[in-house]
């Protein structure tokens, strides 16, 4: 086999894995070390999340940003989280859906990114930081940002929905009107709603009540004729007791 050829059957052989590799739910660990010199890193995940369901809940949370000089390292996290939102999360029907799009720029040490964290098509978690800037910190004498280390984790869950039921717990009761009150007029926490129209609004509690006023199962719910069957029942049962 040829060098090229070698080089070609091992690029196939590495992207197998991820290709084959499809969970639900998906949790991912970004951990990416971004120098002073590389301007954009970019991050794909390891596994893809399941696709054909009707809907994905997603959440993602910046647990740490570091920034190293020559002399140290120290945790900026809480200082970058004054400026910019480190966690969040969401709900889709459809994929591809963009978790985090939005500049980082942090005034007290100069440091700028443009930061993208999305899931793609095919189900995998994609990052992008780029325009990167770094800037420098202070311990008595101004020190450059040599590095930062960027470390998050992105979940992803799919599901199928049913109408009504916004606590998705398979039953369509009084607890979804409850997530559909507590979230009214949110067009972020999408739990309920049912209309998929972007806002849970009048017509997702129109969803929940028609569904939660739909005829239950037969057997749940028995028929006027059954009802006096038992009736009769009951009756014979206390004239053998009074004999």
């Amino acid at each position: 086999m040829t060098r090229s050829a070698l080089f070609v059957f091992a690029a196939v052989l590495s992207l197998c894995p991820a290709v084959a590799l499809a969970v639900n739910p998906a949790v991912w660990t970004l951990d990416e070390t971004i120098d002073r010199n590389d301007g954009s890193v970019f991050w794909t995940s390891p596994s893809a999340v399941d696709l054909g369901f009707d809907r994905y809940v997603y959440d993602y949370e910046i647990t740490k940003i570091s920034a190293s000089t020559f002399l140290s390292t120290i945790d900026v996290t809480d200082l970058v989280g004054e400026s910019f939102d480190l966690i969040g999360g969401g709900e889709t029907s459809e994929l591809p859906v963009v978790l985090i799009d939005a500049p980082l720029d942090d005034p007290t040490t100069g440091t700028s990114a443009d930061v993208l964290i999305e899931v793609d098509e095919n189900g995998f978690g994609q990052g992008a930081f780029t325009n990167v800037m770094l800037g420098s910190v202070n311990f008595g004498i101004t020190l450059n940002i040599e590095s930062i280390r960027v470390e998050a984790t992105v979940s992803l869950s799919g599901f199928n929905f049913q109408p009504g039921d916004y606590d998705q717990n398979g039953v369509v009761d009084p607890d979804d009107y409850g997530v559909w009150n507590a979230t009214y007029g949110s067009t972020s926490d999408l739990r309920a709603d049912g209309a998929e129209d972007g806002v849970v609004n009048a017509a997702d509690y129109t969803v929940w009540r028609d569904a939660f006023n739909s005829p239950n199962d037969a057997a749940a719910t028995p028929e006027p004729a059954g009802l006096a069957v038992g009736l009769l029942g009951v009756l014979a049962a206390a004239i053998r007791d009074r004999r």
